[in-house]
């Protein structure tokens, strides 16, 4: 991420495996009394069959979940764009890395119209950011599994202590939709193991009225026309940290390029004005060449920017599309948030 308050001393001397360590959070904190009691040795002591419901990070403790390994997430969702409110479910295949009873994901707010597991009804419940799961049958350690939640609702910014004058997560406006989840997010529009040691791959299977264009990480595989509406399928095939899932659904124009070895290079452009974006972004293929012979090669089947056609104040690396405010629009910002594909995206926190 790059902040437009930062943008006059922070270039490239601060690259790190995530932008927070840009903000002055120290890489390796001691631990306070509280989160103490959800080091690892703690949660130990839990019981072999119940999933921890956080992983003992010394930043945030209750972020993420124990007892099991997320491989892959389809998000389908219908979204209102007028009301901000969304329908549908998300299917997390996982492999239990412990017996499993019962097991945790985390969500913020949002409805929960039932749960199953493996396609049997399961028990749940909520408290705070946690839904707990209890699958009508043990699931053994080292076995795959898969839990579809249903929900639905208007998705609400998370406070996230790292940006305590800016929330995070999912995000409506007179444009549309637009999701910026660094750090903790992700969970409020979707529920998921949300920490970033934890990547996976993702399908997001998005239905929007017509005539806005729904973009997100990955390729974009297909869109159906309903009529009055249009399904975007995006497909993530290279594992994602949580907070780097995004989705954006506005009146876009796609401006697309070649980049290294027929990179493709899609860019989502407000209509209004195309210069300003067009003018920040067409150098990418040439940063593209000139990391990939610094870095290693381009981690990532694509890449590309979408603009906000209104001021944020902020840029954000999302894999393979990154987020930028209007204001933010530069040649420098975006090198900046270019080079986080490699150093926060492709390698990122344990």
């Amino acid at each position: 991420m790059k902040s437009r308050l930062l943008s006059s001393i922070l270039v490239f001397g601060l690259l790190a495996l995530s932008c927070q360590a840009i903000t002055g959070i120290p890489s390796t904190p001691s631990i306070t009394p509280s989160a103490a009691a959800n080091t690892p040795a703690a949660i130990a002591t839990i019981s072999p069959d119940q999933g921890a419901d956080g992983l003992g990070d010394p930043l945030y403790p209750k972020m993420g979940n124990g007892g099991y390994d997320a491989q892959h997430y389809t998000i389908e969702l219908n979204v209102d764009v007028n009301r901000n409110f969304i329908n549908g479910s998300s299917t997390m295949d996982a492999i239990a890395t412990q017996t499993l009873d019962s097991f945790n994901l985390d969500l913020r707010g949002l409805y929960v119209g039932s749960v199953t597991v493996n396609t049997s009804p399961a028990d749940f419940k909520r408290a705070s950011d946690e839904l707990t799961i209890t699958p009508s049958e043990a699931i053994s350690s080292g076995q795959a599994f898969t839990v579809t939640v249903a929900y639905s609702g208007v998705p609400l910014p998370v406070n996230d202590p790292s940006s305590p004058n800016s929330p995070v997560g999912w995000f409506n406006g007179p444009f549309g939709i637009f999701v910026a989840s660094e750090v903790n997010g992700a969970m409020d529009w979707y529920p998921v193991n949300n920490h970033p040691s934890d990547k996976a791959t993702y399908t997001f299977k998005i239905t929007a009225p017509k005539p806005y264009v729904v973009a997100a990480n990955g390729l974009l595989k297909s869109e159906t026309d309903n009529g009055d509406t249009q399904t975007f399928l995006w497909e993530e095939s290279v594992p994602m940290a949580s907070y780097l899932a995004t989705l954006e659904i506005g009146n876009y124009k796609v401006v697309t390029q070649k980049g290294p070895n027929g990179l493709l290079i899609r860019n989502y452009f407000p209509q209004t004005d195309l210069t300003a974006a067009t003018e920040a972004t067409s150098l990418t293929g040439d940063m593209i060449a000139y990391y990939s012979t610094t870095f290693g090669p381009y981690p990532f089947e694509a890449y590309g920017i979408v603009v906000i056609p209104q001021d944020l104040g902020f840029a954000l690396e999302d894999q393979t599309l990154s987020v930028f405010g209007q204001d933010m629009l530069d040649e420098i910002t975006v090198a900046h948030e270019l080079s986080h594909q490699w150093f926060g995206d492709s390698i990122s926190l344990k």
